[in-house]
């Protein structure tokens, strides 16, 4: 809802740089604004008709709650900081060259400066990209700062304008000396060199697991390892090559014949190269290691919907403030089945819960009448703990 109202007001204060007429831009965005919500109503209307006033509050609190920092639960607090870590850190690997110029000898800081200080009295005359890039970036990025809820996903609406800054600096700085954007198009090419190299290397058992096998998640970093080094196939082996392939075409033609017109998208070709290679091969593999889908397919057969409904408890959830975690990637594989075993206290069924709970929690149920039957070991952690499937029944004492 939030994000709409963003847009909306992003549109406005570009209508009134562009010395559009107050109303007339009010009215405008108004009645626009107004047609854009008749879409979302009929899912809002949809959804209370089932979910009612739970669903209602859901949405006061995820929304106006949100926003105004009066949740009933912490919710990815951070300090506004945040933001700025996650902006820079979602440029990777841009961010890299912009700290390399901006370290480059003699690079004109003070122009820049200059610029950025004259750049609201410029902005009625600016071409009308470079005043929405600027409005839209700006004020999604402030909006963002307000709540105390943070989250990288959020500022995503600013990245098509904040790469469109990046790009114009990019072409700027490689008018001023050409040889810096050279050098970050060869440190792209010996990373897209170089990770071909790593995956024969664990094919060949040459990185030893023992690097990884140590920390919180030692056990899935070696299984991330081992999934790296069992990637086969035609299909794949051709992907992890194009990375390759583009370093080797960046040093034997493209930077020689690279010019300050062409110098970005021939970096931009080789990064694009590493890009290609990791989401074809590289993410998929390590990714479904951290998937769930498994472990859920498996905690479906132990536990059947023919011969019960499943339920989960979790203690934070339940009894402290904090992020509501729940077993949402389970629950998704399974097609929603997952109910709270806390509020419903069913009479039968199987119960989805972390060791550490039921160390707690289980003599306490146990004492309500409660029996159980150990079904499932999960053989990795579920949301960062050991987890068990039970199938129990409330015994009524005489």
């Amino acid at each position: 809802m939030f994000r709409w109202l963003g847009d909306v007001y992003n549109s406005g204060i570009f209508l009134l740089f562009r010395r559009v007429n107050f109303f007339r831009a009010f009215f405008s965005l108004a009645a626009w604004g107004l047609m854009s919500l008749i879409l979302p109503l009929c899912w809002y209307v949809a959804a209370y008709g089932q979910g009612g006033q739970e669903f209602l509050d859901l949405v006061m609190e995820e929304n106006f709650g949100r926003m105004t920092s009066t949740m009933s639960y912490n919710s990815c607090v951070n300090p506004w900081t945040y933001n700025i870590v996650t902006l820079v850190a979602g440029f990777v690997p841009w961010t890299l060259a912009m700290v390399m110029m901006l370290l480059a000898p003699g690079y004109p800081r003070s122009k820049a400066c200059d610029s950025w200080k004259a750049l609201f009295k410029k902005c009625p005359t600016l071409p009308s990209v470079n005043v929405l890039a600027t409005v839209a970036a700006l004020t999604i990025l402030v909006f963002y700062c307000i709540p105390q809820s943070k989250r990288s996903v959020y500022l995503m609406p600013m990245y098509p304008f904040v790469a469109f800054y990046v790009a114009e600096w990019l072409m700027y700085v490689s008018r001023w000396r050409i040889g810096i954007v050279k050098v970050f198009g060869d440190i792209m090419a010996v990373i897209g060199f170089v990770m071909p190299l790593c995956v024969i290397a664990v094919k060949f058992d040459l990185v030893p697991e023992v690097w990884f096998d140590h920390g919180k998640h030692a056990a899935e970093n070696v299984a991330m390892l081992n999934a790296i080094g069992d990637i086969t196939g035609f299909w794949s082996s051709l992907m992890i090559l194009v990375s390759l392939v583009m370093a080797e075409v960046w040093w034997l033609k493209l930077r020689k014949a690279a010019t300050p017109s062409t110098i970005v998208p021939f970096v931009s070709a080789v990064i694009m190269g590493i890009y290609i290679s990791m989401s074809a091969v590289y993410q998929p593999a390590v990714l479904n290691v951290k998937s769930e889908k498994d472990l859920a397919a498996e905690i479906d057969k132990a536990a059947p919907q023919s011969e019960g409904e499943l339920y989960e408890f979790i203690s934070d959830v339940e009894f402290a403030a904090g992020d509501a975690v729940h077993y949402f990637e389970v629950n998704f594989y399974i097609g929603d089945r997952i109910s709270s075993f806390y509020k419903r206290k069913p009479d039968s069924g199987f119960l989805l819960m972390g060791d550490q709970d039921a160390e707690k929690y289980m003599p306490q149920f146990e004492a309500e009448g409660y029996v159980f039957e150990e079904r499932y070991v999960s053989p990795r952690p579920i949301i960062g703990h050991p987890a068990k499937v039970y199938k129990f029944e409330k015994v009524k004492k005489e």
